[in-house]
């Protein structure tokens, strides 16, 4: 009974450690690429990695944004879809989280990243962007959204 008891501690043990070592593993690789851009060094991006990367990334180019990080496009497009899906889902919620956005990229781009994240990645928030869109037709932001649902 004690060996048991001694073989599932080392079995816990063990267990720990690994995960000890990925979550170092994990610091190092988010240490390098800061660092890497702290320097101005490229930081290799990554090829999409599914259909809807790859969709999303054309839409912004399709729509005149350039996109020099991908992987940080990409990234950020999740980050904007689950933000408007876990807000009211209504005209002032998108157009306070293209307001916000706005911070990083024109309006116009705004538009078109915004757009472009819902049909690759949450089709079912196309009519609330939609709507937005119409209502903020006269704005770049909005003809831009337009556009790109179209």
């Amino acid at each position: 009974m004690l060996a048991r008891w001694y073989q599932e501690q080392v079995v816990l043990r063990t267990a720990d450690v690994k995960e000890n070592i990925m979550t170092v593993l994990k610091a190092v690789a988010l240490l390098m690429a800061v660092f890497g851009l702290m320097v101005g060094a490229p930081v290799a991006s990554a090829a999409p990695n599914t259909q809807a990367d790859a969709s999303y990334l054309h839409l912004l180019d399709q729509n005149g944004v350039a996109s020099p990080d991908p992987e940080g496009m990409v990234i950020w497009a999740h980050e904007l879809v689950d933000q408007l899906s876990a807000s009211p889902q209504d005209d002032a919620s998108v157009a306070s989280i293209v307001n916000t956005g706005e911070e990083r990229v024109s309006q116009h781009d705004m538009g078109v990243i915004i757009a472009a994240a819902v049909l690759a990645y949450r089709p079912s928030l196309v009519p609330v962007v939609a709507h937005w869109a119409d209502s903020a037709a006269g704005f770049p932001c909005g003809s831009a959204a337009q556009a790109v649902l179209r």
